[in-house]
Order: structure tokens, then C-alpha cells, then sequence
């Protein structure tokens, strides 16, 4: 009988460490904010150097939207979709992520609305919301790459450097910082 409570207790100890070790990658993390629109989560993981830049910018033009601008960036961010296929971990405290990203075509989102916004007279938040509701971003607006995400050790946390030089390829599918920039003008 002792032997089977031992036992048992051994075995529950194991699935305990193996349930609590079992975090999270700094990939899944910063692309599951993303995917959220939570921008202080995502400055958080940010190089100090690119939270005091950007992350900044970031923080200040989140704050000029409204709550129902917010709620439009946090529902066309909601389309991101992504499946980490490869990590390299090296020893020089750079950890490389190969991800495949499936996300609405910022780029394209953004010229078209431009162009449409002049003529509809509708404002970004309208216009983006519209186009949620009727379909059109997710059957013709999305995008999908394969790239290849740097995270850096600093002070013990894998810290991400989000800049054009670093993470080019994330930067331009995410384009935080054009988007927000646009809502906040438009």
C-alpha cells in the first residue's frame, strides 16, 4: 500500500513539473499580443532600445484612439494566425524563431483605404470596420509568409529588437506603427 501511494505521489509530482515548466515561447508570446492588440504587452518584450523608440510612439498613439478605433485594431489584429515550424537556439544569446504568418495585408489595407477614404468619406475606423463585417479583409486582404523572428537574451528575458534592420520581415507584415499612425490621422 505504501509503495502505491508513493507511487501515485511520484507520479502526480511529475505531471505538476511537467504542466508548471512548460512555458510559453518569447515567439508565441509577442505574436499571441499581437494578435490580442495588447501594444503594452507586446512593448514589454521589446529591446530597450526599441521600447524607448518606438514602443513609445506606440504607447501615445494607442492612447489618442478611442475605445471603438481600439476595438477595430484589436479586431483586424485578431486575424493573425501563426505555427512556429523551426527554433535555433545559439550561443550567443540570439534565438531564432522561423514562423509561418497568416495576417491581414497591412500594406494593402492601408493603400486602399487611403484611396477609399477620399471618396467615401467614411473615417478609418468606419471604413476598417466595414470591411470586417462584409468579409472583404479576410477574403481578400490576407497575406501569408514564412519568416524569421530574432529574439535576444537581455538581463535573463528573450527580449525581441522590433526594427526594420533586426525583425525587417515581422516589422512590414505587422506594421504597427503605419497603422496606428493612420487611424490616429484618418
Amino acid at each position: 500500500m505504501k509503495r502505491a501511494v508513493s507511487l501515485l505521489f511520484l507520479l502526480s509530482l511529475l505531471v505538476l513539473f511537467a504542466c508548471c515548466s512548460a512555458s510559453a515561447s518569447p515567439a508565441d508570446t509577442f505574436l499571441t499580443a499581437a494578435g490580442e492588440w495588447k501594444i503594452d504587452a507586446m512593448t514589454e518584450m521589446m529591446t530597450p532600445e526599441t521600447a524607448a523608440s518606438l514602443g513609445e510612439r506606440l504607447t501615445e498613439d494607442k492612447e489618442e484612439l478611442d475605445p471603438s478605433e481600439q476595438e477595430v485594431l484589436r479586431r483586424l489584429y485578431s486575424h493573425l494566425s501563426y505555427t512556429v515550424e523551426s527554433q535555433t537556439q545559439a550561443s550567443d544569446g540570439r534565438w531564432t524563431f522561423t514562423i509561418e504568418v497568416t495576417i491581414p495585408d497591412m500594406q494593402k489595407i492601408l493603400e486602399y483605404a487611403d484611396a477609399e477614404i477620399l471618396v467615401s468619406g467614411e473615417t478609418a475606423g468606419e471604413l476598417i470596420t466595414r470591411m470586417l463585417d462584409e468579409g472583404t479583409i479576410a477574403q481578400d486582404f490576407m497575406t501569408e509568409e514564412t519568416i524569421d523572428v530574432l529574439f535576444e537574451q537581455r538581463d535573463g528575458e528573450w527580449k525581441i529588437p522590433y526594427s526594420e534592420t533586426e525583425n525587417t520581415a515581422l516589422v512590414r507584415l505587422l506594421s504597427l506603427d503605419e497603422t496606428l499612425r493612420f487611424f490616429v490621422l484618418n
